[in-house]
C-alpha cells in the first residue's frame, strides 16, 4: 500500500509538471506566431506608374499631390506591388491594376478595374483604338502579358461580368543589314469574335514611332500616319495619309521623347526605315492550361483480339506525357509526347500470357481547338502512338475526356485505349485489345493566368490545395440512396434474384462547368448490391461499386419546378467487383426553402461486365441528402 501511494504522488507530480511544459510551450508558442504577424504595409504615393514594367517613381507624400494627379500603390507581405490606382486632380479614383505574383515572386500578371467612364484609349493612347474603347464605372479588364511585361490579350467585361469586347496584340521584330524596327500588330473584337478592325505601328528601336498602319475588319487599308522626327528642332512633323496614299494632313506637334521604360533592340541610328506590306495574322487567342502535361491512366479491357482470352482479367494503365503544342502541322497544333503501358493479357487455348511494358511515342490533338463551346476547364483529346511492346511492336489510339480542378494543378477524366499489337503473341500474328478507365492528371509549368486569375488572391499551391479541400466539405450535397432492383437482365436474371434493396452513398461536388445552357457537375459514388443465387448452394452476387461521373442538370431545359425542384441525367463510370461498369438514369431532387435538406428520388440503369457477359439491373429508389452549403450558410 505504502507503494502504492509513493506511485500515485509521482503520477501526481509527472502530470503537473507536463502541465506546465505544456503551458510554456504554449505560450511561447503563441509569442512566436505574434512575432511573425505582419502588419500591412503603408499605402505609397508617386507621380509615374508603367504597369507593363511594373515601375513607381516620384514617391511623395500624399499632401504634395493636392491637386495633381497621382498614383497610390500597396504592397503585399512580401514587399511586393499588390495594387496600383491612379486619381484625378480631385482626389477621385480613375482605373486601379491588381497585380498577382507566382510563389517565387518573379512573374506577374494583373486585372483592372475602372471607377470612372471613359475610353480605354487613356490607359494607351497608341495600343488601343477608338473604335472599341468605351469603359464604365465597374468595367473590369483581364490581362494577360508575354514575359517582358506588354500585353498579349486584354478582354474588357461590364459590370455583370459579360465579355464586352477584347483586344489582340502581337509583336515581331523585323531586321536586316539596315535597320532594326518592331511592328506591334493591334487588333480589336467584340464579344462574339467579330473582327471590328486592326492597326500596326512601326517602333524604331522600340523607342520611336515612326509610322501607324490603320486597316478594317476586311483588311483593306483606311489610313497611314507618319511621324518625322527632328530632335535638333525638337518637334515632330505628323503626316496622314488616306487609303490612296494622299496627303490629307501635315502639321506640327511637340517633340515626346521615349518613355525611360521602354523595350530596346540593338540598331543603327543613321539608316532609313523600309516598310513593307504587312499580312495580318490570324488571332490566335486558344491558349493551354499549362506548357506540360502528365497523367495516369488504369482501367481494365473489354474487347479482345481473336487470339487473346478473356478468361481471366487483369488491369492494365499507362502514362502519358507531353510538351502541350510543340508540334504544328498544316496551321493545327499537335502535343507530341511518351506512353508508356503496362499489361497483362491470356493468350486464347493458352496457359500463357502476353504481359510486359510497352513505349510508345504519342501525338494529342485537343478537341478544344476545334469546338469552341468546351470550357476551359474541360480537355478532350484524341491521340495516336506507335511503338514497342515487349515482344512485339504496336499501335495505339486513344481518347481522353476529363475536367481540370481550377486553380490546381491537378485533372481527372475518364480515358479509352484501344491497341494493335504485332508480333506479341507469336511472329506474323495480328492482335490487339480495348480499354476502358479513368485518368489522375496533373498539369506541369506555369498556369495560365487568364484561367487562374479568377480565382482573387489564392496564389499559393497550398493553399489552393487546402481551399479545394474546404470547398468539398462546405458546398457539396452528400446524399444516402437506397434504391430496389425491379429488371434483372442477362445471366443476372438468370441465375439470382433480387429479395433485397441497394444501399449507397452519393457526393455532388461543387465542381462544374458549363456548355451552353446546360450545367455538368462532378459526382462521387458508391453502391453496395446484394443478389440471391437462384441455384442452392451456388454463392450469391455481392459486391461494392465505386463510380465517378457527372450530374448533367437540365433546370434549364425543363422549367417546370423551379429552383426548388432540380432535374438531372446522371453519368457515371467506375469499377464493380467482377470488372468496369457504369451507370445511366434520371434523377429529381426536391430542395426545403429553410432546411438543408432534399429529397432524392430517381430510376438508374447499372451494368458491367460479369463472366464475360455485359449485364445490369434497372432500379428505382429515394434517397435523402444535406446540402453543406446551406448547412454553413449564415442566413
Amino acid at each position: 500500500m505504502g507503494n502504492s501511494i509513493k506511485y500515485n504522488n509521482y503520477w501526481i507530480i509527472y502530470i503537473f509538471l507536463f502541465s506546465l511544459f505544456f503551458c510554456d510551450f504554449s505560450f511561447s508558442q503563441n509569442i512566436k506566431k505574434k512575432k511573425k504577424l505582419k502588419t500591412p504595409s503603408k499605402p505609397q504615393y508617386f507621380s509615374y506608374w508603367n504597369p507593363y514594367r511594373r515601375a513607381l517613381e516620384g514617391k511623395n507624400s500624399r499632401d504634395f499631390f493636392i491637386s495633381k494627379e497621382f498614383y497610390e500603390s500597396k504592397k503585399n507581405k512580401n514587399g511586393k506591388i499588390k495594387s496600383v490606382t491612379k486619381y484625378d486632380i480631385n482626389g477621385n479614383k480613375i482605373d486601379t491594376w491588381n497585380l498577382l505574383w507566382d510563389r517565387k515572386g518573379k512573374k506577374s500578371e494583373y486585372s483592372m478595374y475602372f471607377h470612372q467612364k471613359g475610353r480605354i484609349t487613356r490607359l494607351d493612347s497608341l495600343l488601343f483604338s477608338h473604335k472599341l474603347s468605351e469603359v464604365k464605372k465597374g468595367w473590369t479588364a483581364k490581362v494577360k502579358s508575354q514575359k517582358d511585361g506588354r500585353p498579349l490579350r486584354f478582354d474588357i467585361y461590364d459590370s455583370s461580368g459579360i465579355r464586352y469586347y477584347f483586344y489582340r496584340f502581337h509583336y515581331n521584330k523585323r531586321s536586316d543589314k539596315l535597320l532594326s524596327m518592331e511592328t506591334i500588330q493591334c487588333s480589336y473584337f467584340r464579344d462574339d469574335s467579330t473582327l471590328v478592325g486592326r492597326h500596326i505601328l512601326f517602333m524604331e528601336n522600340g523607342e520611336w514611332l515612326r509610322e501607324i498602319h490603320f486597316k478594317n475588319a476586311d483588311n483593306k487599308k483606311e489610313k497611314i500616319i507618319k511621324y518625322d522626327v527632328n530632335l535638333e528642332k525638337e518637334e515632330t512633323v505628323k503626316t496622314v495619309l488616306d487609303s490612296d496614299g494622299r496627303e490629307v494632313e501635315s502639321r506640327i506637334i511637340q517633340l515626346s521623347y521615349p518613355d525611360k521604360f521602354s523595350y530596346r533592340f540593338e540598331w543603327k541610328p543613321d539608316t532609313i526605315m523600309i516598310v513593307e506590306n504587312i499580312t495580318i495574322e490570324k488571332d490566335t487567342s486558344y491558349e493551354y492550361i499549362s506548357p506540360v502535361f502528365l497523367s495516369y491512366w488504369s482501367g481494365f479491357p473489354l474487347l479482345y483480339g481473336a487470339a487473346l482470352s478473356n478468361e481471366e482479367i487483369f488491369p492494365y494503365s499507362g502514362f502519358f506525357f507531353a510538351p502541350r503544342g510543340n508540334m504544328s502541322f498544316r496551321g493545327n497544333e499537335y502535343s507530341l509526347g511518351l506512353e508508356l503501358i503496362s499489361y497483362k493479357i491470356p493468350i486464347s487455348l493458352s496457359d500463357e500470357y502476353i504481359e510486359g511494358i510497352g513505349l510508345f511515342a504519342a501525338v494529342q490533338y485537343n478537341l478544344n481547338h476545334t469546338f469552341k463551346w468546351i470550357p476551359d476547364n474541360i480537355e478532350a483529346g484524341l491521340r495516336l502512338g506507335g511503338g514497342m511492346l515487349q515482344f512485339g511492336n504496336g499501335l495505339s489510339f486513344s481518347a481522353s475526356f476529363g475536367y481540370h480542378f481550377l486553380p490546381t494543378r491537378y485533372y481527372m477524366g475518364i480515358y479509352t485505349n484501344s491497341i494493335l499489337a504485332f508480333d506479341e503473341v507469336e511472329n506474323g500474328r495480328l492482335t490487339g485489345w480495348a480499354g476502358l478507365g479513368l485518368s489522375l492528371g496533373a498539369n506541369l509549368g506555369e498556369l495560365n493566368p487568364k484561367l487562374v486569375k479568377n480565382y482573387k488572391d489564392i496564389w499559393d499551391e497550398d493553399l489552393l490545395l487546402f481551399s479545394y479541400f474546404k470547398k468539398i466539405l462546405t458546398k457539396s450535397e452528400l446524399i444516402y440512396l437506397k434504391d430496389r432492383p425491379v429488371i434483372l437482365e442477362g445471366n443476372l436474371d438468370e441465375y439470382f434474384t433480387s429479395n433485397s434493396a441497394s444501399n449507397g452513398l452519393k457526393i455532388r461536388t461543387p465542381f462544374s462547368t458549363k456548355i451552353g445552357i446546360i450545367d455538368f457537375n462532378i459526382l462521387i459514388s458508391y453502391i453496395e448490391y446484394f443478389f440471391d443465387s437462384k441455384i442452392g448452394g451456388d454463392p450469391d452476387f455481392k459486391g461494392e461499386a465505386f463510380l465517378l461521373g457527372t450530374d448533367i442538370n437540365l433546370n434549364n431545359v425543363i422549367k417546370f419546378g423551379g429552383k426548388k425542384i432540380s432535374k438531372s441525367i446522371v453519368l457515371e463510370f467506375g469499377s464493380f467487383h467482377s470488372g468496369l461498369g457504369l451507370t445511366t438514369g434520371f434523377e429529381i431532387d426536391y430542395y426545403f426553402s429553410k432546411i438543408p435538406i432534399n429529397i432524392n428520388t430517381h430510376g438508374k440503369y447499372y451494368g458491367f461486365s460479369n463472366d464475360q457477359v455485359f449485364t445490369g439491373w434497372f432500379s428505382l429508389g429515394l434517397g435523402i441528402g444535406i446540402d453543406f452549403q446551406k448547412l454553413s450558410s449564415k442566413e
